[in-house]
């Protein structure tokens, strides 16, 4: 586990409540380990963070030649896993990025002060914002920007949203002041910027305008080798994989990926026992022939 903010246009004191906040943390994951705090920090941009020991989440930050680079998740170029320091030369949000995955993606430089951050295209990462005075503060938690901005009030326009449609939309969150940057988005702080600009390379639309024309044998192949090359290079990781069998057809589909290239996986059903999801998820492991809980 690593919690991370990036801050722009930060002072000694703002500093301090960022220390203070991700130390805090601790109360609520215990396994993050306040000696792993760091800070790297220029005139107009500073990052901060802090993980687990045992987490390999310190290989996802990478700092060099000033520019400091954060990788948040997993993601892939041509079906290899990348780390941190790939993103330094790395075209990222945009139409000819090749970057894939589940990821949040950063860039700040320490020298001139920008800052970049771009989501996946499917927003399976979720990166937090919020501005307090001139500064803009950027986190993959929300816990820590809450205590950073000690603690303000619910979003009840967020709350309603939730409760009423599964989602709070348009870059809400449940938290007054605290804002979502959306899926497949690019976001860039200059200084100087009162607010960041907003890119958004990947939406809804590019799913809409896709017009089927059937999937030949050769086609769905090709989909299924492209599927279990990232499999594989999520293995190769080192991180352990699980995947969830239900009884939808996705989750159907790739435990049968997995099972064909025979990578060891976690497989798990979170459903109640007895039920005919559980049922189901029971029969499908069985005649895959993997393990099952």
């Amino acid at each position: 586990m690593q919690v991370l903010v990036t801050i722009t246009s930060p002072d000694d004191s703002l500093l301090r409540k960022a220390e203070a906040a991700l130390n805090s943390c601790t109360e609520v994951w215990p396994q993050l380990d306040q000696s792993t705090l760091f800070m790297h920090r220029g005139e107009n941009v500073a990052v901060v963070g802090m993980r687990s020991p045992q987490s390999d989440a310190k290989a996802q930050v990478k700092v060099k030649a000033e520019i400091v680079t954060v990788l948040d998740g997993l993601a892939f170029v041509e079906s290899r896993s990348v780390d941190a320091a790939a993103l330094a030369t790395e075209d990222l949000g945009s139409a000819r990025s090749r970057l894939e995955g589940c990821y949040v993606a950063a860039r700040a430089n320490l020298t001139t002060g920008e800052i970049e951050v771009v989501t996946d295209p499917l927003g399976t990462r979720m990166v937090f914002v919020a501005q307090l005075g001139r500064s803009w503060l950027v986190a993959n938690n929300a816990h820590v920007l809450m205590r950073i901005l000690d603690s303000p009030r619910w979003d009840m326009d967020g709350v309603r949203l939730l409760m009423g449609f599964a989602g709070t939309a348009h870059g809400r969150s449940l938290i007054e002041g605290i804002r979502v940057i959306p899926s497949g988005h690019r976001w860039n702080w200059r200084p100087g910027m009162a607010a960041p600009h907003e890119e958004s390379y990947f939406g809804a639309r590019e799913l809409t305008d896709v017009h089927p024309t059937g999937v030949s044998a050769r086609d769905a192949g090709e989909v299924g080798e492209r599927i279990s090359a990232q499999i594989h290079a999520a293995a190769n990781t080192g991180r352990p994989l699980r995947a969830p069998i239900t009884g939808g057809r996705d989750s159907r589909v790739l435990a049968a990926i997995i099972a064909k290239a025979r990578i060891e996986c976690d497989f798990f059903t979170a459903a109640s026992p007895g039920s005919a999801e559980e049922r189901s998820a029971t029969e499908v492991a069985r005649v895959l022939g993997v393990p099952h809980r």
